[in-house]
């Protein structure tokens, strides 16, 4: 093949960029790749500010406290083919590689970096909109202006000496998904460095984000032990050896450990398992491809652990989103599924059928509350007597015989039978939520 053919067959760069942007990433997850980066560049903290605009969030920017990058890492940083790279260290977070150039650009159509490391203060940028008019893959990498250094490296490193700013604008995300996105980012940033909370801290908008436990280990209906599966393949000619862990749990049905119980509790999306590498969460909420979800088994929680990135692909296959994983070893596979199923069997359909029992025992439960919250029908009863008494009284009242003096008669008794429906039905829920309150959210 000549150089005319061999260029022809060429991928072109355009259309490769903007295969990496449409990669699918959700929000929480594109942010968290991101937040990858810092933590392999010696990183112990890293600060993520969302900054809202009139109608859509104007800017993402994630900062840390790392070595910063050299000219040539800051020059293949954002060349999409580059910017995979052999691993150094074992104990690295990144699964793929690819994070600055797809999570990015999914993010927002221009990618700003600022970095201070061994080569000085150092910028260069990537912008959606100006490569499609130039099909040009050269990125410059300049020095940082003194402007540059001074309000957008001194302030955002927080007093490191070394670091890096990523400044992703353009975005599409819509500002009135800001609340949303805030409480979703919390808790997937908590779950995918929970491993690491003791080396590790990410901050939104300043404020510390708290590791979440997926299995709720310190507050649970159960907690299995941990069990250990070795794995020891000869592959290319290359010994491949490792531990691969699994614990399971059954969480509460409440709990007030968690910060936003609607996203974090018993739903269909963190039902299953998460996976864990190097103490970073790379999914969870997945079956793994043993067995369907259902929502008999939303209780059911499992973590499988390993440290050996040469695990990758040969056993755990995880899509480039991060929201899904396989197995694909079959002696895993096996392992996994056998140890799933007798979990399902031997906790979960038990403690199920006690929560039913145990739903069952409180007796009927009243579906009508304007906050959306169940209480039992002894909680309701004395509602429905007290407006049942003010519909028998107003049935009473004849509107062609009443006088203004006996409609204002009427009107204050029946004022003053409306105030005591409303003091008898506030002081049995008072009495029922304080009865919940000294059972510390134990309910299954």
């Amino acid at each position: 093949m000549n150089e005319t053919n061999f260029v022809e067959y060429m991928p072109d760069y355009l259309d490769l960029l903007n295969a990496f942007r449409k990669l699918g990433y959700n929000t929480s997850a594109a942010i968290a790749d991101l937040t990858d980066n810092p933590y392999d560049a010696g990183a112990s903290k890293c600060w993520i500010t969302l900054k809202k605009g009139a109608n859509v969030i104007d800017d993402i920017v994630i900062s840390d406290n790392g070595r910063g990058m050299s000219q040539f890492e800051l020059h293949k940083a954002l060349i999409p083919a580059s910017t995979g790279r052999i691993r150094k260290y074992h104990n690295e977070l990144g699964f793929f590689g690819v994070g600055m150039v797809s999570a990015g650009l999914s993010l927002g159509n221009r990618i700003e970096v600022y970095t201070r490391g061994i080569d000085g203060d150092l910028y260069s940028y990537i912008d959606w909109e100006e490569k499609m008019f130039s099909n040009n893959p050269v990125n410059i990498v300049r020095k940082c202006t003194k402007d540059e250094s001074e309000t957008v490296l001194t302030p955002y490193l927080h007093g490191s000496e070394t670091g890096s700013v990523i400044w992703i604008s353009k975005t599409s995300i819509a500002q009135t998904r800001y609340e949303s996105l805030m409480k979703q980012l919390e808790f997937h940033l908590g779950t995918t460095y929970h491993g690491l909370k003791d080396s590790y801290q990410v901050y939104i908008n300043n404020e510390p984000v708290m590791p979440w436990d997926i299995l709720e280990s310190s507050k649970n209906a159960h907690l299995s032990d941990v069990q250990t599966f070795t794995v020891n393949k000869i592959v290319n000619g290359k010994r491949v050896e490792g531990v691969v862990s699994l614990q399971f749990s059954y969480i509460w049905s409440e709990n007030q450990e968690r910060k936003h119980p609607t996203i974090m509790g018993r739903t269909n999306e963190n039902q299953g398992g998460a996976l864990v590498r190097n103490g970073r969460t790379l999914t969870f909420g997945t079956m793994m491809g043993i067995a369907e979800k259902t929502p008999l088994h939303n209780a059911l929680r499992f973590r499988v652990s390993y440290d050996n990135p040469d695990l990758d692909n040969l056993v755990f296959n995880i899509n480039v989103q991060k929201d899904d994983c396989q197995v694909v070893d079959k002696d895993v596979w096996e392992w996994l599924q056998g140890a799933v199923k007798a979990y399902i069997k031997e906790q979960v359909r038990p403690l199920n059928k006690r929560y039913r029992a145990s739903k069952s025992s409180q007796g009927r439960v009243s579906s009508i509350r304007p906050s959306g919250k169940k209480l039992p029908i002894s909680v309701d009863r004395n509602k429905y007597v007290a407006n049942h008494a003010l519909t028998q009284r107003l049935c009473k009242i004849d509107v062609k015989t009443l006088s203004n003096a006996t409609a204002v008669s009427i009107l204050k008794e029946l004022k003053t039978l409306a105030d005591k429906t409303v003091k008898l039905a506030q002081d049995e829920e008072a009495k029922h939520l304080k009865t919940n309150e000294t059972q510390s959210g134990a309910t299954i």
